[in-house]
């Protein structure tokens, strides 16, 4: 009989064991994300491990309890083990002996583990009988929680930073496993660094930008001088200085559309965004969607303002080009001559027909 208990014994000290290791390893938040990630899109995690993490948290809710009722249960265990061992061993060096090697062999080592390699799994297997522990112990452990409660005290929730978040990708791209590459990692990268990035570090200089008069006259001269610039859309300004923007001139708006003689005025539709150059790259995105959705007549491009005078501009694709980490050949980032070339391939040509002259798309 007493070998029997001694061996119900060792398995209640190797259960108390291996669930305190198991279960006191299981993050709360690492449960959270299992819970509500497994089984979708392309989580590691399977439907079986989010209703697990679901049963679990509701045994680690309080890791504090917890522990107490398990090391409650293990010191009952192992002080009545090692009674009943001494019944069957006897007493002496050779006794202490034999007792230590079961008790941490088979007691703690190996239950420790097993149940810390299968965490998730068993302690959603054992979660009721963890539970009602948590309940018939309860008169025992208040005291003991109530005074590590106040003895002490939680740390505060402490969110994942950026910089751990990216050596979390950097370990992701690098394992061979894995679908997440260099592009994805670029991309999320880039994004996370917006924050980081002033609009006077990416924009255009206003030295460099090219530009037009509301006033001007939409002459042949004038044309083969935007076609020769290759852009899209030109911020238009008035007054001698060029200091008062008025919005931008979209040069798909000439497609079709006799254009000589007619003022670069008819033809600004497009409202210009101003932002401040000490604004962060992140904050400018959210500016520019809320105008666009707001007001489709804003264009994708912003005037860089002081207050006192316009420093530049900023398009979208430079934001896009901070997001990706890569250069991207667009319209004020090439030559006069790629400029040129790349409208007479298949952007923007001039044709005359009869009188009137009109900016045509190329098939």
């Amino acid at each position: 009989m007493d070998y029997l208990i001694v061996l119900i014994l060792i398995i209640g000290s190797g259960f108390f064991s291996g669930l305190t290791i198991a279960l006191m390893s299981l993050d709360i938040e690492i449960l959270k994300k299992i819970m509500y990630t497994g089984g979708k899109g392309d989580s590691s995690y399977t439907a079986l491990d989010s209703e697990n993490a679901q049963r679990v948290l509701s045994t680690t809710s309080d890791k504090r309890k917890l522990v107490v009722t398990l090391l409650l249960g293990n010191t009952a265990v192992n002080a009545s083990l090692s009674i009943f061992l001494g019944n069957v061993v006897g007493e002496g060096i050779m006794a202490g002996i034999v007792s230590t090697i079961l008790i941490v062999i088979f007691g703690e080592i190996l239950p420790v583990v097993f149940l810390t390699r299968y965490a998730l799994y068993i302690g959603a297997k054992v979660a009721p009988l963890v539970n009602f522990l948590l309940l018939i112990l309860t008169p025992l452990s208040w005291g003991l929680v109530y005074a590590l409660n106040k003895l002490v005290k939680d740390d505060d929730f402490k969110l994942t930073s950026r910089t751990e978040m990216l050596h979390d990708l950097r370990e992701l791209k690098n394992n061979p496993h894995s679908d997440f590459d260099e592009l994805d990692y670029n991309i999320v990268d880039g994004a996370l660094n917006l924050k980081n990035i002033p609009l006077e570090d990416i924009m255009t200089p206003r030295n460099e930008v090219y530009r037009l008069n509301y006033d001007a006259i939409l002459t042949n001269e004038l044309v083969e001088d935007i076609k020769s610039k290759g852009y899209t859309r030109i911020p238009v300004f008035i007054d001698e200085n060029q200091e008062i923007y008025k919005g931008i001139f979209n040069v798909k708006d000439l497609i079709n559309e006799p254009f000589d003689g007619k003022p670069v005025s008819d033809y600004v539709k497009y409202k210009l965004i101003e932002l401040k150059p000490d604004m962060m790259t992140d904050d400018a995105i959210s500016h520019f969607l809320k105008c666009i959705n707001k007001d489709n007549k804003t264009g994708h491009l912003a005037i860089i303002s002081n207050g006192k005078y316009w420093e530049g501009i900023v398009t979208l694709e430079d934001i896009l080009e901070e997001i990706i980490n890569q250069e991207i050949t667009d319209e004020y980032d090439h030559s006069d001559k790629s400029s040129s070339d790349s409208i007479e391939n298949g952007l923007l040509v001039i044709e005359e027909y009869g009188n009137e002259t009109n900016l045509v798309k190329q098939n």
